[in-house]
């Protein structure tokens, strides 16, 4: 396909850039994957959710936290209440303290096989009295994952196993936008067209990562078809979101709408003598490899963890 022709009132700045296709920089290639804002915090919201996750399995076990220990033929004995106390880790008993609902942590003991248990078990509502009698239940031949009959053996909720699984798969899911639209620019700076963009509007918006400003732009394609683009920007740039002095923009011909504003980009860049897109040092990149380095040695620790 012949590759229209760029626009006649491109931006002086971007003047010398040289026809597609173009070198990408490695360093400009990590910057548009992972050093934006939404990639970088998709990256830490995965590396937090997911070894929270992964620290609540190796504590309680995928069949105790997913209530799967339980399912199978159980053994039953009579038990004695030591203790009981609000849980005072329960989010939701925080919650639920002036709704008249709280959870409470009951520690029992009990014989098998002539040998003495403990164990712990969780309820709503249910404080047992010390040295009460009660029934307990665990999976045959195994006393030691033991719980009171109609009570939890784990300290979270079913809502709190279900926020467990959520969240990495909230943040991953955030990660492989965050992804796709850094491939998206990768694309566009090696086989765009360079054109003019106007400032049609611009607005503060507050959102998970921060204060940023959203700004659209238009511009006009090669054969003559108005677009729109919307670009963010953390941070604060009076020539783009004050003034209507025009952006330089970059766009895909065969995709006109897929477009990306050249200032805006998470590594400032530059035009050299070459007409090839340069880049600073490398300190951006370096910085912006931190979070998925971090998921990377997370997933590693809990691997290598049973031989560590």
């Amino acid at each position: 396909m012949e590759t229209p022709p760029a626009s006649a009132n491109a931006p002086t700045r971007f003047t010398g850039l040289r026809p597609p296709p173009r070198e990408v920089l490695a360093r400009i290639r990590i910057c548009e994957l992972f050093g934006s804002a939404s990639s970088m915090g998709a990256l830490l919201y995965l590396v937090i959710s997911l070894h929270t996750l992964f620290s609540c399995l190796a504590k309680y076990g995928p069949g105790e936290l997913l209530g799967l220990r339980y399912l199978g033929p159980l053994s039953q004995a009579r038990g004695t209440m030591n203790v009981c106390m609000e849980d005072v880790r329960s989010y939701a008993t925080a919650l639920n303290r002036q709704g008249r609902r709280i959870r409470y942590l009951n520690q029992f003991s009990f014989s098998e096989a002539g040998k003495v248990y403990w164990g712990d078990s969780y309820a709503w509502g249910d404080c047992l009295d010390a040295g009460t009698p009660v029934d307990v239940e665990f999976p045959r031949g195994d006393p030691e994952h033991a719980r009171i009959v109609g009570m939890q053996s784990r300290g979270g909720g079913s809502w709190v196993i279900l926020l467990l699984f959520l969240f990495p798969a909230w943040a991953l899911w955030l990660a492989v936008r965050a992804l796709r639209t850094g491939l998206k620019a990768i694309r566009v700076l090696a086989k765009g067209v360079p054109a003019s963009g106007r400032l049609l509007s611009v607005r503060r918006v507050l959102n998970r990562y921060g204060r940023y400003w959203e700004m659209v732009y238009g511009f006009s394609d090669a054969r003559g078809i108005e677009q729109t683009t919307r670009t963010t920007s953390y941070e604060w740039r009076e020539r783009l979101a004050v003034t209507p002095e025009a952006a330089s923009l970059l766009y895909d011909p065969e995709k006109p709408e897929e477009a990306i504003v050249l200032e805006a980009r998470p590594e400032p860049l530059l035009v050299d003598a070459a007409g090839e897109l340069r880049a600073g040092g490398w300190h951006r990149a370096v910085f912006a490899l931190i979070a998925p380095l971090l998921v990377i040695l997370d997933l590693l620790y809990w691997l290598l963890r049973p031989w560590l």
